[in-house]
């Protein structure tokens, strides 16, 4: 586990969460939730969602961070029940490094997380957003359920679903998805043959197909027209942050 406000030895300040959208959460910080108990509960929700060959890994990164929170600039947070977000949900804005939600997370805008620094989300629920961008540890039980965009971000943490992915576009990258449903998108786009997992196969379209559907403002220069990796990987990242692109 990487972060690079952890030096081993200095106390780092932790974001001011108090009017955030999760003020109404338990936190580590502020004294309202039990340190010892979460890893426990982080390990039973891991496994419920089927990652048994890291569950230890994660568990042990959830363990360090609990214990070693001074050294961290972030949080950890349990948030029971449903959680509702108006406008968008980023980790690292709000200083996540740990969020339990033990219903559904609910997010009006763009929901994004990071693997530097890296967190960990696990929604008991389902998670529903405009647009999803993950490059952290993202855990869903039941549903992805997205509006638009679904797009992964490097290959050093993962995804897991329990249930059903839907939205209109999906585009893993680098980044691992593991759907324990069925993955429903109106069109995919590159390796997702490879970087997802689950019992059906998903072909990524070529770059003339999907400039004949969106045009080339997304088109990173030279690719080739029958090429699955033509992307421009900084105008889709602003873009879906920003609500612009409707697919």
């Amino acid at each position: 586990m990487t972060n690079d406000d952890h030096d081993g030895g200095t106390t780092a300040d932790a974001p001011d969460e108090a009017a955030g959208p999760l003020a109404g959460a338990r936190s580590l910080r502020r004294g309202t939730l039990d340190g010892a108990t979460l890893p426990a509960l982080v390990k039973d929700l891991l496994t419920a969602a089927g990652r048994d060959e890291d569950v230890e890994a994660l568990v042990d990164d959830v363990d360090t961070i609990v214990d070693d929170i001074s050294d961290f600039a972030g949080d950890v947070f349990l948030y029971e029940g449903d959680l509702h977000v108006t406008g968008d949900f980023d980790t690292m804005d709000l200083g996540v490094l740990v969020l339990v939600v033990t219903g559904d997370l609910i997010v009006s805008g763009c929901y994004g997380d990071y693997d530097d620094p890296q967190s960990h989300v696990i929604v008991k629920g389902s998670l529903h957003a405009r647009d999803v961008w993950t490059s952290g540890f993202l855990t869903v039980l039941k549903d992805l359920d997205v509006a638009n965009a679904v797009v992964g971000d490097y290959n050093d943490c993962d995804t897991v679903v329990g249930g059903d992915v839907r939205c209109r576009f999906f585009f893993p990258e680098e980044h691992y998805f593991t759907v324990g449903g069925a993955l429903r998108a109106a069109h995919f786009a590159g390796n997702t043959e490879y970087r997802v997992i689950s019992s059906e196969k998903y072909i990524g379209m070529t770059c003339s197909e999907f400039t004949s559907l969106y045009g080339t403002d997304l088109v990173a220069e030279d690719s080739d027209p029958s090429s699955t990796y033509f992307i421009d990987f900084d105008k889709l990242r602003k873009g879906v942050h920003e609500g612009r692109l409707v697919f």
